[in-house]
């Protein structure tokens, strides 16, 4: 009982994962094949909360733990954002109810070949959803689910939400059309230590996942108010480059740039794609231009709007682009946002990937995960799919046309915009130095930055 308290007390992440071997090799029960048998509604009671300070606590011999902390925490989210606990509702899918026979054999079948979990984990998902849907337990046209498992439940397939392509935040629908939104769940939040004390493997501290589970709150709660509408813009035929261009010269608004090459090396790569989006009156319009079948005259439109000072420009990860294509004599003219940037200094702790800074603002499908992996199977086959590449730039460029203004707005509201401007300035001079040749110390940036924390 001890060794369980400090356990809940400390919460230390070696010695969690090590669990058994912490308690002495004493064998700990498993709960995984132990069905519901029956239930009934038995209508409103009052509900005892049973939480303890450690929120663990052996029961009858057996190791659990409650749920008190996590759920407290979701409160103060929702508290802190003024949403009222009335206008939602908050489920479970593992609710499951009686299984029959069949169901029952196919939840005692072995995990098949390269399973991440039991057949039981996920016939029991799709068996818990599909009863409560049936049972009419929920009725919301949008519904934010909490962790792998209540995604899985819903989804009836697994969602990444961390690592290299996430899909955390995006827009998925279930079988019966609703929107689902899959996040962090709160006990994600309280694993690293709670208020951002400690770091998992992923390298980044539970603060980042909590401005994550707090975008994706914000979200779901205005597109169910229907504040918001889901992510749209609309495609220019490169037939028509040379007119796009010069009426985007014209009216001198803000346009965003996106590239892609056949490389990561900026100064080695190839210029494959050019993808420009700029605002019209139906939405977002974007051009995305192939650029080895591109004419002579497409070519020098776009260098000449890409070379214009009077036009404005937005690029994510502006440093690789504008060695791009600089080398391709369309160096970056006039005022240049980098959406990376901007979103770094708003919040320095978090991924800065387009895909994770889109979902914070947007109501879209996790595109770039879903173009990854399907890049990933052309390149088994060794198949390319240009109209795919140009779809997925076409994404690129609108999404980051469509998050400038509400990053520099945030940038403002939380008085980062000079940290901004600075970050800018000093990206430019390292861009130069890669260019030139002069190596950036690791080592000196590296403690610069622990100098800079810890001040």
């Amino acid at each position: 009982v001890e060794t369980m308290r400090v356990l809940g007390l400390v919460r230390p992440c070696r010695l969690l994962n090590d669990f058994v071997r912490v308690i002495n090799g004493r064998k700990v029960a498993r709960l995984l094949r132990h069905p519901v048998l029956s239930r009934e509604k038995v209508g409103e009671r009052e509900v005892v909360n049973l939480t303890t300070t450690t929120g663990t606590y052996i029961a009858n011999g057996m190791v659990v733990h409650n749920c008190g902390p996590s759920g407290q925490l979701l409160d103060q989210f929702l508290g802190f954002f003024n949403m009222p606990r009335e206008q939602l509702r908050v489920g479970n899918v593992i609710l499951c109810g009686p299984i029959d026979s069949d169901k029952e054999a196919l939840l005692k079948q072995a995990s098949p070949p390269g399973s991440s979990t039991s057949n039981m984990f996920e016939h029991a998902l799709a068996c818990c959803a599909e009863r409560r849907e049936l049972e009419g337990d929920l009725q919301s046209p949008v519904v934010l689910s909490l962790g792998v498992s209540a995604t899985w439940g819903l989804l009836g397939q697994r969602v990444s939400l961390g690592g290299k392509r996430p899909r955390r935040g995006a827009l998925f629908h279930d079988w019966k059309g609703r929107a689902i939104f899959p996040t962090w769940h709160p006990a994600m939040l309280l694993k690293a230590g709670g208020q951002g004390e400690g770091k998992k493997a992923s390298g980044k501290t539970s603060d980042a996942e909590a401005q994550s589970v707090a975008c994706d709150l914000i979200k779901a709660w205005k597109y169910a108010n229907g504040e918001i509408e889901q992510f749209k813009f609309h495609r220019c035929d490169p037939q028509y480059t040379v007119e796009f261009c010069k009426a985007a010269r014209k009216r001198k608004q803000l346009i965003a740039v996106d590239v892609e090459a056949d490389g990561l090396d900026a100064l080695q790569c190839n210029l494959t794609i050019v993808g420009i989006a700029v605002q019209d009156k139906k939405g977002i319009l974007v051009l995305s231009l192939y650029w080895p079948d591109a004419t002579p005259e497409q070519q020098q439109a776009v260098q000449a709007l890409l070379t214009d000072p009077n036009v404005p420009k937005t690029l994510q990860n502006a440093g690789y682009d504008k060695t791009v294509l600089a080398r391709y004599d369309m160096p970056g003219e006039g005022p240049i946002d980098d959406t990376l940037l901007l979103h770094h200094a708003i919040a320095p702790e978090c991924d800065h990937d387009l895909s994770s800074i889109a979902c914070c603002f947007l109501v879209t499908n996790p595109w770039k995960a879903e173009y990854y992996a399907r890049e990933d199977v052309r390149k088994r086959r060794a198949i390319k799919d240009i109209p795919d590449e140009l779809e997925y730039n076409a994404h690129d460029a609108a999404a980051t046309l469509a998050i400038t203004l509400p990053l520099k707005h945030e940038c403002e509201a939380y008085g980062v915009a000079q940290v901004a401007e600075f970050d800018t300035r000093l990206s430019e001079v390292a861009r130069w130095m890669r260019i030139w040749g002069v190596p950036i110390d690791a080592g000196v940036r590296s403690e610069i930055g622990t100098e800079l924390t810890r001040q």
